[in-house]
């Protein structure tokens, strides 16, 4: 078994972002993109999500952590040798909600939401499940042999 992937420390806040690139960009040399946002708020869980300039995003996943994608996706190597699926993204934008004191806010009958820019991923990978226990007394019966 491999050890999960150790990410670097990212800051949070608005000034951080020049620091999480130059942070991301030494932590992942084989990533040849411009990122312009980092978000490690899942790095613990093993997902890290970069954003580009031109809207779109692409999604990390640890390859020990998570099932490989459908579909399109690369491997990248971090510089600690630990490896990443990488999932594009497209740019989107989705209408959500206003709330105000826990109630969303109606403009007579209408609901009021805003446009968030988001990214839209065609593959959402799936976490490899724990390993449960066996009952030590229960025995597996061998496959039977087909003619």
């Amino acid at each position: 078994m491999q050890p999960h992937a150790e990410t670097p420390n990212f800051e949070t806040g608005d000034d951080s972002a020049l620091y999480n690139q130059a942070q991301f960009s030494q932590y992942m040399p084989g990533y040849e993109q411009q990122v312009s946002q980092v978000n490690a708020a899942d790095a613990a869980t093993g997902r890290l999500e970069v954003r580009h300039d031109d809207g779109s995003g692409t999604m990390f996943y640890d390859k020990t952590q998570f099932a490989s994608p459908h579909g399109d996706y690369r491997v990248y190597e971090d510089a600690k040798g630990g490896q990443w699926y990488a999932v594009n993204g497209t740019p989107a934008v989705e209408r959500q909600p206003v709330y105000e004191n826990g109630r969303p806010v109606y403009d007579g009958d209408q609901l009021r939401t805003v446009n968030v820019d988001t990214v839209k991923y065609r593959s959402i990978l799936s976490r490899y499940q724990e390993p449960e226990m066996r009952d030590v007394n229960e025995r597996m019966m061998p496959p039977r042999k087909k003619f």
